[in-house]
């Protein structure tokens, strides 16, 4: 069997086989229309992830350093890839 096959599980979901050596293990593409309003700490600027997705889960912090991705203040849509940071804790990489 190929060792990045994708197969059926015995509850019918999809088991990814060397799901810790994946690219969604700990990085993942975050959807900023899903997102709150951007919020602000003494470490700085972040939001709270408002859905569960195969990137996090509700709840999440997100970090980011760049203002210009906040509008209206709210992190501009699109898509924005993460890097886990900590438990429940992610910071927006900048290509």
């Amino acid at each position: 069997m190929n060792v990045n096959a994708k197969t059926k599980n015995k509850m019918g979901g999809i088991k990814i086989p060397n799901f810790y050596a994946s690219p969604l293990h700990d990085n993942g593409i975050t959807v900023g229309e899903n997102t709150g309003e951007v919020q602000e700490d003494k470490k700085g600027k972040y939001v709270l992830r408002s859905e569960e997705s195969v990137a996090g889960q509700k709840g999440d912090t997100l970090r980011f350093k760049n203002p210009k991705l906040i509008q209206d203040g709210y992190l501009m849509g699109g898509d924005y890839k993460t890097k886990k940071l900590g438990d429940k804790n992610f910071e927006i990489k900048e290509d």
